[in-house]
């Protein structure tokens, strides 16, 4: 006799299954899929707030170059550099410091940090995430609340409300401003 194919339907597809008998009760598949898609989401989040800050230090960095050959007043120079300020933190809360990285030094976790324990520690298991990773995730979710708010202040209010102080005191373009007007 001849072999038939057999198709299987994407519903019908068998979910992964441990190897091995498991010590301890893991998390389901269904469970492990809504836990790595929470991952792949924050992640996701992350990565676009990592890039909005990249985007706003390099247009405030050119804002108070340009600051220092014009003479707009001083309350101007004092708000790019409380942004750059800002925008720093919320860098480091996100990807943490790099020099300290470095050298090994002890300091704040990041939240990148806390998601890669999650990320790293669930990668191709079937046992899914423990206690520990599923707190990592927790605490990363909290940490970023309060750095995208604070970003999205920074984007949506304050860069735009500087870019419009700028245009008034007659600052020369900068990159993020726009066409120039006449």
């Amino acid at each position: 006799g001849g072999s038939s194919l057999h198709v299987v339907a994407s519903s019908e597809r068998p979910r992964p299954r441990p190897l091995r008998p498991r010590g301890l009760p893991g998390a389901t598949p269904d469970e492990l899929v809504a836990f790595t898609l929470q991952l792949d989401d924050l992640n996701r989040q992350i990565s676009g707030a990592g890039a909005t800050v990249t985007a706003l230090l390099t247009e405030t960095q050119a804002i108070k170059e340009t600051l220092l050959r014009s003479r707009a007043p001083q309350t101007l120079r004092d708000r790019a550099r409380t942004m750059e300020l800002d925008l720093l933190d919320i860098q480091q809360a996100l990807e943490g410091n790099e020099t300290r990285s470095l050298y090994s030094e002890g300091g704040p976790v990041s939240i990148g940090q806390r998601l890669e324990v999650a990320r790293f520690g669930t990668f191709r298991s079937t046992y899914g995430p423990t206690a520990m990773h599923e707190r990592m995730v927790e605490i990363a979710l909290e940490q970023f609340e309060a750095v995208k708010t604070r970003l999205q202040q920074l984007n949506q209010n304050e860069m735009p409300a500087l870019r419009r102080d700028l245009d008034t005191s007659g600052v020369p373009w900068t990159p993020g401003r726009g066409v120039p007007a006449d």
